[in-house]
C-alpha cells in the first residue's frame, strides 16, 4: 500500500497547481477504508478517466492546461497509476478518479477491512479524519 499511496502523492505534487494544497483524507466505514488524495492541477478529461489506470497510458499537460495522451517529457513511463490499481486489487480493493473544475482531481483507494470479502454496505456513515499539507 505504501507504493500505491506514494505514487498518488507523487502525481499530486507533479501535477498539482503551484501554491495549492494537496489534501489527503482517510476515512473508514463498517466494511471499508478509503484513502483519497486531491489536488487542484489540470483537469483529467472525462473521456480519459476510464483509461488512466491502464499500463503505459500517460496524460501530458502543461500546468493550467487540459490533459491529453502522448509521450511528452517528464520521465514518466505511464506505470504509476497502473501500479496503484494493481496494489489496490491485490488487497481486495479498487481505485477511482474524479476530476472537475470545482473540486480538482481526486484519486480514491477503497479497501475492505477484511480482504477476504468485498463489503456489501457502501452506505455506512464513515468516520473522517482530514489532513492538509503544503506541497
Amino acid at each position: 500500500m505504501a507504493q500505491a499511496i506514494s505514487n498518488l502523492l507523487g502525481n499530486a505534487v507533479q501535477h498539482g497547481a503551484t501554491g495549492e494544497a494537496i489534501k489527503v483524507e482517510i476515512s473508514a466505514s463498517r466494511g471499508e477504508v478509503h484513502v483519497a488524495i486531491n489536488n487542484k492541477g489540470p483537469l483529467i478529461p472525462e473521456e480519459k478517466l476510464h483509461t488512466i489506470f491502464d499500463p503505459l497510458v500517460r496524460l501530458v499537460a502543461n500546468r493550467g492546461e487540459g490533459g491529453g495522451e502522448g509521450s511528452g517529457q517528464g520521465g514518466s513511463m505511464g506505470l504509476g497509476l497502473y501500479i496503484v490499481r494493481e496494489v489496490a486489487s491485490a488487497h481486495g480493493g479498487s481505485v477511482t478518479a474524479s476530476s472537475s473544475t470545482a473540486e480538482g482531481t481526486t484519486f480514491t483507494i477503497r479497501l475492505p477491512r477484511d480482504p477476504s470479502r468485498r463489503p456489501a454496505d457502501h452506505q455506512a456513515s464513515p468516520q473522517v479524519r482530514h489532513w492538509e499539507g503544503d506541497k
